[in-house]
């Protein structure tokens, strides 16, 4: 015998399963990147808040976010300037390590796209996109990738390009990445991915930087990698997803790979200590210097805002 099912109830059938399926898709829209097993945040200073992710999906992941309210007037975004280097060259290289011990920084990454390979602190870079100290502009724009952007008014966004040149009047200071991930809240990480290259759009180490939609809040983000089974990477359409997550209206992809550095100095030892596990020079631990630094100084009696000796992990 065979039974059907009155119209009716078809129709709810029908109803209940499209409204489930518009659900899951709204979610996955909504938070495209998977929960974390393990989650710990603190705040070294007031207007930063750190935070360790551990993920098992997509794969082992250990992630760093920093979130800095750069709506107080305490909060100095500082990033290093143009070096006594001869030629068509930049800045003077160095490691995350020493950009943040030598600024006084609290927080500290590594920032824009270099060349070339450098083995001695000081030696001449080639920055590649926006670079920007004190308002002075000493890398132009490349019309291919975003920059983060602190204007005159101390205000801090994140440019698409192509970036017109009389926009540059505007900058106080700038860091360029590479492709823009994330776009007035929405991903367009495919179309950065495809341009980008399967080697580069792949699973690597990250870093990154994302602003929310009122620009008050600044977010750096990195993603350990090149670690088996501890810390494997993440593709950009994965950081595009994960920077949504965390509430990023825009999100820049800067220099990844073995550059992939966050740098906290703790506020009770004054110690500057590299928080992740970089990929530098090959080995887990090992340091790059690299061509361009994004650093937070913080103007408070918790912060010591001179240079300190080396600590912690350095460069072999």
């Amino acid at each position: 015998m065979r039974f059907r099912n009155p119209p009716h109830i078809v129709s709810c059938i029908v109803a209940l399963v499209g409204a489930t399926l518009f659900a899951s898709a709204s979610a996955a829209r909504a938070d495209g990147f998977p929960e974390p097993a393990s989650k710990r945040s603190y705040r070294p200073y007031p207007p930063v808040e750190i935070t360790s992710l551990i993920f098992e999906s997509p794969r082992p992941l250990r992630v760093w976010t920093a979130r800095i309210d750069t709506s107080t007037p305490e909060v100095e975004i500082l990033n290093t300037c143009r070096g006594n280097v001869a030629g068509a060259l930049e800045t003077e290289c160095a490691t995350t390590l020493e950009f943040a011990q030598s600024n006084g920084a609290q927080v500290a990454i590594n920032a824009s796209p270099f060349s070339p390979f450098r083995q001695n602190t000081g030696e001449g870079m080639d920055i590649v996109g926006l670079a920007a100290c004190d308002g002075q502009v000493f890398s132009q724009p490349d019309d291919r990738f975003g920059a983060l952007v602190v204007t005159r008014d101390n205000r801090v966004d994140i440019w698409s390009p192509p970036i017109a040149e009389d926009r540059l009047a505007q900058v106080r200071s700038a860091v360029g990445g590479f492709r823009i991930l994330v776009e007035k809240g929405r991903s367009v990480a495919e179309k950065a991915a495809a341009a980008s290259g399967e080697k580069f759009a792949g699973v690597n180490p990250r870093t990154a930087v994302g602003v929310s939609a009122d620009r008050n809040t600044l977010w750096f983000i990195i993603v350990d990698g090149r670690n088996p089974g501890r810390s494997e990477g993440m593709t950009l359409i994965e950081l595009a997803d994960f920077g949504l997550a965390l509430g990023c209206d825009a999100l820049l992809n800067l220099d990844g790979g073995g550059s992939t550095t966050l740098v906290v100095q703790d506020p009770a030892s004054r110690e500057h200590r590299v928080v992740n596990e970089p990929v530098g020079r090959g080995p887990v631990g090992t340091l790059r210097l690299v061509g361009n630094n994004l650093g937070v100084r913080i103007r408070t009696p918790s912060a010591d805002n001179t240079h300190t000796p080396a600590q912690g992990q350095k460069a072999p």
